[in-house]
């Protein structure tokens, strides 16, 4: 995380910062990886807005681990992500994705699980002693 433009996070999370995530988002879809009892990817959704009327919007967050990029691990858990998304009743996904070198397998991923670029925002992210752009993608899921 700490040397990469794919999340704005500046300092990797602790594993508490990481439990708080998970127990905040407990309503929330939230699926793990492992292999060999090692955490090698996480995808969760956590709400769009804070205001009541995007409860049936949610956004998308996908990691995996380096060494298995390229796996179809990310593939796997964005797909069971929003099965379990629409489980749960909501309607649309967001994903904003930094643009950075490789950004283009996370756009990839999402396009081939049918979301559709809806625009950039320029300059939004600020990481590394430069600004980052962000393109953001949506999925309806009725």
């Amino acid at each position: 995380m700490e040397n990469t433009e794919a999340t704005f996070e500046i300092n990797p999370p602790t594993s508490d910062e990481l439990l708080s995530r998970w127990q905040s988002h407990l309503q929330m879809p939230f699926i793990v990886a492992s292999h060999e009892q090692n955490i090698i990817g996480f995808a969760y959704v956590g709400p769009y807005k804070q205001r009541q009327a995007y409860q049936f919007t949610v956004e998308d967050s996908v990691y995996v681990h380096p060494d298995y990029i390229g796996k179809a691990i990310g593939l796997t858990l964005l797909e069971q992500l929003l099965v379990e998304c629409q489980q749960k009743g909501f309607k649309q996904v967001v994903a904003r994705i930094a643009i950075w070198q490789g950004s283009e397998a996370s756009i990839k991923l999402h396009e081939k699980l049918g979301f559709t670029n809806r625009g950039c925002l320029l300059n939004v992210g600020y990481k590394f002693g430069k600004f980052i752009d962000t393109v953001f993608m949506q999925k309806s899921l009725t």
